[in-house]
């Protein structure tokens, strides 16, 4: 019984920053996504319909916290990595500060920025922007996932899967 009410929960709306971008503003091309945003922001997350960015100081902090919490060496190598690419990359201007995923990946950390991108999204310090539409997505949904050998949560936006992170497995 108590499995059937954890796979019937209520689905919990989020809110992908919904108060920066209003829904009736015109698309926003991705050269204007800093400028528009105010913000230095770093691509965490890439797949082939959207990008999931973040404020820099948001994702060092989400990693410094963590670090501060749980010690994983993995996540203090990737907070490193991060900082020295953002001192030293030059970006052109208008583009997002920095591709934190493509740090990750260069370092064989993206299962760590996974994570870290997962506490983003729930805790609403990333925008969503839809590469199609060209514009910030206004809700992601989190849901959470069970299947046999394995539990977790997903973040989706309509039908899409955006992230999916597996907590336990067993």
């Amino acid at each position: 019984m108590r499995k059937t009410v954890a796979l019937i929960t209520p689905l919990i709306f989020l809110f992908a920053c919904n108060r920066a971008v209003d829904s009736s503003q015109k698309p926003i091309d991705l050269q204007q996504l800093p400028q528009a945003l105010g913000a230095n922001l770093v691509v965490v997350l890439e797949t082939d319909e959207y990008l999931v960015l973040s404020r820099l100081e948001s994702l060092e902090s989400s990693l410094t916290y963590w670090i501060r919490l749980h010690e994983v060496p993995e996540d203090k190598a990737l907070l490193v990595a991060i900082k020295e690419a953002a001192l030293t990359q030059s970006t052109p201007p208008g583009l997002p500060l920095l591709r934190a995923d493509q740090v990750a990946q260069m370092e064989s950390l993206a299962d760590r920025l996974e994570f870290r991108a997962s506490d983003l999204l729930e805790a609403n310090k990333c925008f969503v922007y839809n590469k199609a539409s060209k514009f910030i997505e206004p809700k992601v949904v989190k849901r959470d996932i069970s299947n046999v050998g394995y539990t977790g949560h997903g973040f989706f936006i309509s039908q899409d899967t955006l992230l999916q992170v597996i907590e336990k497995v067993y």
